[in-house]
């Protein structure tokens, strides 16, 4: 179960990095991208907590944790790549706004 969950977050952070490639995006759209990874991260979290957990107890071993610990450095990649967009629209939208106050004064 864990294994199909860990893919699914994996399929949905993979479809935001395909979508947001070649896509510039205004600030609002990319802190809402950023946000909506928020249940993501901590699903994975969740999930990399257990997996650590069933190692340390000798339940798994490491083929089965090397996956879930791959899927969740790929959902932070994911939620960090949004964040960068986030400071990337940001400094868009001050060097904006610092031209236009250069102007009016």
């Amino acid at each position: 179960m864990a294994l199909a969950l860990a893919t699914s977050l994996v399929a949905r952070t993979a479809e935001y990095s395909a979508t947001n490639e070649f896509e510039t995006l205004n600030l609002e759209q990319a802190l809402q991208l950023a946000e909506r990874l928020q249940p993501e991260r901590a699903e994975a979290k969740a999930l990399i907590e257990a997996a650590e957990g069933r190692f340390a107890a000798g339940d798994i071993g490491l083929a089965e944790l090397l996956p879930v610990r791959r899927d969740w450095a790929a959902v932070q990649l994911t939620y960090l790549e949004s964040l960068r967009d986030v400071m990337q629209s940001w400094a868009a939208l001050r060097s904006f706004i610092n031209q236009s106050s250069a102007k009016l004064q």
